[in-house]
């Protein structure tokens, strides 16, 4: 059902188109039906306007997989219209993807607003009741916070199923794998095997992408050279790079704030990126994590076209702590006007651990989306 990736040139200088176009090409999966025939009018009437323009649209046909896509198509999922072209790349043609909101006949660029349903589990609540809350909230999304070594077919299906009925996109699935830095070989490829895991319960949920969180330099770095941690989790994380590609996928790199984390600022964070070299490798922005890194709103400015999701939540400067936007000392407007600047969409997600009173988590949540949403609105993230 993919799409091969165009051969553009080779270089860094590929990579940003290269990320451009993963970005549409996950859409691809979303598939799953095509609209009934009476449904094609107002597919072309939401088309017109549009920057691809009305002989795009005029002359483009329904077709019924991607594998059947050609030159101004038309294919539809559930939320959006994506329109296929194809574009001279060189040497030869490559498929262009660009995406079309069913409520707006331009690109949406707007954020989603989601929860990370591990504000549910760590309160004691089983997934099916989490995933039913977190719809009647008024949450766009979810992410899943599990991992595919502990579940079950039946814990996969429910989740699944639960998501569907709630009308809720899987957009992320967390994984933490500090093993990808062990300084033994085996424990290695455990951890890359383990996250090939996660990436294939990505692809079986539609989700949009991988929220990795790699490990610290051990043993205060001074036994085993930093240099040689940091070239391990680049190998590693550019081997599951591949792998996410060849499933339309992409890897969110999270920044951990901790002083001994392999990407504890911006600055690490874009030289990882960069040192990888690989357009499936992408970053994530944690605005507590900004703050308590003692990063400044302006450098957000240097991910502009290498982050694709984020998450929220407030701290006391500190400690991380993961609190509702509100409760803590994080400087919310800066950081959210500057992410609003790279103009990235996606999908923002409020990270919650440990509620204070596990019996009135639902009262947690909810102050959580009523600020995150007030401050996004603020922004103009989302409406």
């Amino acid at each position: 059902m993919e799409l091969p990736i165009p051969d553009f040139e080779s270089g860094a200088s590929a990579i940003p188109p290269l990320r451009r176009y993963l970005n549409q090409l996950r859409l691809c999966r979303r598939i799953r039906r095509l609209v009934e025939a009476n449904s094609v009018g107002k597919v072309m009437r939401l088309c017109e306007g549009s920057k691809f323009g009305c002989e795009t649209a005029k002359s483009s046909q329904i077709v019924s997989s991607a594998h059947q896509c050609r030159q101004n198509s038309i294919i539809i999922d559930d939320r959006y219209v994506n329109i296929c072209d194809t574009v001279d790349v060189g040497d030869g043609l490559g498929y262009f993807w660009g995406r079309i909101s069913k409520l707006n006949s331009e690109e949406d660029l707007n954020m989603k607003l989601g929860l990370i349903n591990s504000a549910w589990a760590q309160a004691g609540r089983d997934t099916s009741w989490g995933i039913q809350k977190t719809h009647e909230i008024g949450f766009d999304c979810i992410d899943i916070f599990t991992d595919p070594l502990d579940i079950d077919i039946r814990e996969r299906q429910l989740i699944r199923r639960e998501c569907r009925k709630a009308n809720l996109p899987i957009v992320s699935v967390c994984c933490v794998a500090t093993g990808l830095l062990d300084f033994n070989p085996s424990v290695q490829r455990f951890h890359i095997e383990r996250c090939k895991k996660f990436l294939d319960l990505c692809y079986e949920f539609e989700a949009d992408n991988l929220l990795l969180v790699l490990g610290e330099y051990i043993w205060n770095q001074e036994v085993i050279p930093p240099a040689e941690q940091w070239k391990t989790g680049i190998e590693n994380c550019r081997r599951l790079a591949d792998y996410a590609a060849s499933l339309g996928l992409r890897i969110a790199l999270e920044l951990e704030p901790f002083q001994l984390s392999i990407v504890n600022n911006v600055d690490n964070m874009v030289r990882f990126l960069e040192d990888a070299n690989h357009p499936a490798l992408c970053a994530n922005i944690d605005v507590s994590h900004l703050q308590l890194a003692n990063v400044k709103p302006a450098e957000v400015s240097r991910l502009k076209d290498l982050a694709i999701h984020a998450h929220i939540s407030d701290c006391d400067g500190v400690r991380h702590g993961d609190l509702p936007p509100g409760r803590g000392v994080v400087n919310f407007e800066g950081y959210l006007q500057e992410i609003a600047k790279l103009e990235m969409g996606g999908t923002m997600s409020i990270e919650l651990e440990y509620s204070p009173e596990p019996d009135r988590v639902e009262d947690w949540v909810r102050e959580a989306f009523t600020a995150t949403a007030a401050l996004m609105k603020t922004a103009g993230l989302r409406e």
